[in-house]
């Protein structure tokens, strides 16, 4: 018998409610005093704070919080305005490019590109150049970043006149690009307009002067 009287103080310690059901709620007024409501059920205080989030904890994770790094492939297409001295002309210019863009900003790319040009030599003069290019992609928004971006690289330009000389020669070349907009449309699709992109052809022959060209395009790239 000296069990007993333990045994039923438990018993009667227990209130009824310890059996029952939660109480579903939709919002704070429909829970009993005392109670909040967390996804749909009324709980005590220290409940309903341990299942909040850490503001600290929350802003943290959101400032280290990093996208893979995705290879890309992509397509540029627009207007160049090259100029030698005080001769200038006008252009297009289309190219292609592979590269890498790590954690969504920074990007490394190399660029094959060709363009005809027109307004400095008797007839059409033409170009194919190879640059790789080390950029960023400063964030404004979720989706919209800002591009800063340079790098180097060369090729060759043909043309017949007393910019170019006759025939084909080489160049090096400099590129820097901070006047433009990333926006990347969908997980997969980021989309640049440059406006333009500045660039300085250094020529090998040294009776020719440098050749400066503005790039004003759009480019698209597929990131895998």
């Amino acid at each position: 018998m000296r069990f007993a009287v333990p045994t039923a103080v438990a018993l009667l310690a227990l209130s009824p409610s310890a059996f029952a059901q939660p109480t579903a709620c939709g919002a704070r007024s429909d829970c009993p005093a005392r109670l909040r409501c967390l996804q749909n059920v009324c709980v005590d205080e220290d409940t309903f704070r341990a299942a909040q989030p850490d503001e600290r904890r929350r802003d943290k994770l959101a400032f280290t919080h990093t996208e893979p790094t995705r290879a890309f492939i992509g397509f540029a297409l627009g207007g160049v305005l090259p100029v030698v001295w005080n001769n200038v002309g006008t252009g297009g210019q289309f190219a292609m490019r592979v590269g890498v863009l790590v954690e969504g900003h920074a990007q490394f790319e190399l660029e094959v590109g060709a363009a005809a040009i027109g307004g400095l030599a008797p007839s059409a003069a033409g170009s194919v150049d190879v640059v790789g290019m080390i950029g960023y992609l400063v964030p404004i928004s979720d989706t919209v970043s800002w591009i800063v971006r340079g790098g180097g690289g060369g090729g060759a330009i043909f043309g017949d006149d007393r910019n170019f000389s006759s025939g084909v020669f080489g160049f090096g070349e400099f590129r820097v690009d901070v006047f433009g907009v990333a926006i990347k449309t969908s997980k997969s699709v980021l989309v640049e307009f440059n406006a333009p992109s500045f660039r300085v052809m250094l020529m090998n022959n040294t009776n020719t002067n440098p050749m400066l060209m503005w790039v004003t395009n759009v480019t698209l790239n597929y990131l895998f």
